[in-house]
């Protein structure tokens, strides 16, 4: 399986993968990589949100 970076993860390079099951596994993982930021501003629930 390739490394998962950037330049492998662009879709044109995922799409060249064979077999099915090693493009999806991979896309899955490249999909995983990124980072979730925490938001300056959190939103507060309340029950008028619902």
């Amino acid at each position: 399986m390739p490394k998962v970076n950037n330049e492998n993860c662009r879709h044109e390079n995922v799409m060249k993968m064979e077999p099915e099951a090693l493009r999806q596994k991979f896309a899955s993982l490249c999909l995983r990589r990124s980072t979730i930021k925490p938001s300056d501003k959190p939103k507060t629930w309340g029950p008028g949100d619902i």
